[in-house]
């Protein structure tokens, strides 16, 4: 599977449209290889400094990690209400990748920007 063919999820339903028929939210994706070994102290470090930052910022919707543990790879994914938040957090974005290359002990190896289409999540119970 191409990378853009990855399908970001959030909600329960399809997503809305924006002010340019296009989405009403859109998402970053960043991917990181990383060491097998770090991959729990990334967690670890991530949910407890990362989320906390992004959370500060106006029009953050939220955040997925998938972790590959036989290769080491890292996609992080960060949702945001629309474009114009995802391009107001691209400094800030920036020192985000680079510090998780760094307790990943990896390095980025892609950046790119989605237009979420089509959600479907389980609602929690």
């Amino acid at each position: 599977m191409s990378t853009s063919e990855y399908l970001i999820t959030r909600g329960r339903d399809s997503i809305g449209k924006g002010t340019k028929g296009g989405s009403s939210v859109f998402a970053r994706m960043f991917t990181t290889e990383g060491r097998r070994e770090q991959l729990d102290e990334f967690a670890r470090v991530g949910e407890k400094k990362i989320l906390w930052a992004l959370q500060r910022f106006d029009g953050f919707e939220g955040l997925l990690v998938l972790a590959n543990h036989q290769n080491g790879q890292i996609l992080i994914v960060t949702l945001w209400e629309s474009e114009e938040a995802m391009r107001r957090s691209e400094e800030a974005s920036y020192w985000f990748r680079a510090f998780s290359a760094e307790v990943a002990g990896g390095e980025v190896t892609s950046v790119e920007r989605y237009a979420v289409v089509f959600s479907e999540r389980r609602a929690q119970h």
